[in-house]
């Protein structure tokens, strides 16, 4: 019961702040390895992305839309943090020599927001059941 007496955004909170603690530690693990920053990255965001739309669509969210159109929304949201994030190793670890792990603890929180707002306005946005663009 108490999932009832937290807000959406309360609910997203703790969703992302275990599921990022976990992959950021996988992210660690799997940067030390032939795999490299790039592809750490890259494998925890697959790894990510299908426990993070069911939990964020059955609990943080209570999302009764068109699963097919809310995923869809998900991944391409994820598609654009990836980018981002990519861009933001290739940028500063590759182009300027800042550690990748610090970049990484600096866009992961940064990409919670873009996350956030995502999902809350446009993935799973109350009464949204359909692929179509925000309205």
């Amino acid at each position: 019961m108490r999932g009832e007496m937290l807000s959406p955004t309360q609910r997203w909170a703790i969703v992302g702040g275990a599921l990022n603690a976990a992959l950021y530690l996988a992210y660690l693990a799997l940067a030390a390895t032939p795999l490299g920053h790039r592809g750490a990255m890259t494998a925890t965001y697959v790894a990510g992305l299908g426990a993070g739309y069911v939990l964020n669509r059955g609990w943080s969210f209570r999302h009764r839309g068109a699963v097919a159109a809310s995923l869809s929304r998900y991944v391409a949201l994820y598609a654009a943090g990836y980018a981002l994030n990519l861009a933001a190793l290739a940028i500063a670890v590759d182009g300027y020599g800042v550690p990748h792990a610090m970049v990484q603890a600096i866009a992961i929180p940064a990409l919670a927001l873009f996350f956030l707002f995502g999902q809350a306005r446009w993935v799973f946005a109350p009464g949204r059941s359909h692929a179509g663009p925000a309205s």
